[in-house]
């Protein structure tokens, strides 16, 4: 339904690799939220990522943030994502499409979270 700018960023959580591309997609399913997951999984599977270790180089990486207003956990799933306010580099992409988009577990919108984040790793518009 609408996508964001691209963005290189800085890599989070192992600062010592390439930078990455970002984006951020607002999109409409049918899918629930389990079956969304292994359809991201199955995405990046098919493109080639090779799950290794956590925060590994990787070709591609699909998150789910939000969806809709649910919170949702499962132990493989965690809606929203659970470090969301702590990551300039998804909040820039989200302030794109969503600015005014209320946190379901925070209480604040995206635009007022990336005015809060304290992670200043790199984000530059491609």
């Amino acid at each position: 339904m609408r996508s964001s700018k691209l963005y290189q960023t800085q890599a989070w959580g192992n600062e010592d690799q390439d930078y990455y591309i970002n984006q951020a997609l607002l999109v409409e399913t049918l899918l629930p939220p389990k079956l969304c997951l292994a359809k991201c999984l199955e995405i990046e599977s098919q493109m080639g990522r090779v799950r290794i270790e956590k925060w590994a180089p990787r070709l591609i990486d699909i998150d789910i943030i939000f969806y809709n207003n649910l919170n949702f956990t499962s132990p493989k799933l965690i809606i929203p994502h659970p470090h969301i306010q702590d990551r300039n580099f998804a909040l820039v992409c989200l302030n794109d499409i969503i600015p005014r988009f209320i946190h379901p577990k925070l209480k604040k919108n995206v635009k007022t979270l990336l005015g809060n984040c304290k992670d200043k790793l790199e984000v530059k518009e491609l």
